[in-house]
């Protein structure tokens, strides 16, 4: 899987050897809300700045610390048996609107989690307001053996198991709802119980669900590409001309678009596109 910032694409080989593909995808993505999202920018006491910790077993054994790499930074999080804590970050969102909320995880034994919290205003035009909760946590049993058994069942692409090398992103879809005075959304990344040991995390994410999906389209004779699910979902092409670029967008994130590239005499292109 080739992966552009936090969104990959799957292109089939449906391409005559040494040939350039006639469609060619890119997924551009709304810009990420989370400030210093990727841990670079430290205090003097090297805690990541815009984030503060939220010691809900207010024990003294967590600690934290950033880790450089060559792939990137990421926040380490060591702790205790069965505890809970948060690296946690305030951020503007907009009424009726659908975001995407995310982060990579590793974890060597405790249970990482992503928690999300939006306050409603309660004075709100007198209406009754509420909050929205998530609280989306990583659990040891969401093995390499499960993603074996939930391959009957789930798309394969989109299983996401736990692992103490390989990192796994875990998010989800929330629509702010209209007229209820919510403007804040608050992301907390950090553990949500499990064993003794250290957690990590990288690339937390909060931006609009739907992505740009542009497609360039090479060679003369095509007509038609219909992407399922996607606004629009087909888009007429131009037969005389040897490149073409055309835009959709794909409404929801953590979904699989399929792009099909229709020509004269039947001719049929086929590729993927994962928003996320």
């Amino acid at each position: 899987m080739k992966k552009r910032s936090l969104l990959a694409v799957l292109v089939l080989p449906l391409m005559v050897m040494g040939e350039e593909k006639p469609l060619q995808l890119r997924c551009i993505p709304p810009a990420n809300l989370v400030r210093n999202a990727d841990f670079k920018k430290t205090d003097s006491r090297g805690r990541p700045e815009g984030w503060r910790f939220d010691n809900c077993s207010r024990s003294p054994l967590f600690s934290s610390r950033i880790v450089t790499h060559p792939e990137g930074s990421w926040l380490a999080v060591n702790t205790d048996w069965q505890k809970f804590g948060y690296w946690l970050q305030s951020i503007p969102v907009k009424e009726g609107v659908t975001y995407y909320v995310s982060v990579e995880v590793q974890s060597d034994a405790p249970a990482p989690a992503l928690w999300v919290r939006c306050k409603a205003d309660k004075k709100t035009s007198g209406k009754k307001s509420r909050d929205i909760e998530y609280i989306l946590s990583a659990r040891l049993h969401h093995s390499d053996e499960m993603k074996e058994v939930l391959k009957d069942f789930i798309e394969e692409k989109l299983i996401r198991t736990l692992s103490p090398v390989t990192w796994n992103r875990i998010g989800k879809e929330i629509k702010i709802p209209a007229n209820r005075g919510t403007h804040t959304l608050e992301m907390r990344i950090g553990i949500f119980g499990g064993d003794a040991g250290q957690a990590r995390f990288r690339n937390p994410v909060l931006r609009e669900a739907g992505s740009v999906l542009e497609a360039k389209i090479l060679g003369p004779g095509w007509t038609l590409l219909k992407v399922r699910g996607a606004k629009p979902g087909a888009v007429k092409l131009d037969p005389a001309k040897t490149e073409q670029t055309v835009s959709v967008v794909m409404p929801a994130a953590r979904r699989i678009y399929t792009a099909e590239l229709f020509g004269a005499n039947g001719k049929k292109v086929t590729a993927e596109a994962i928003n996320e």
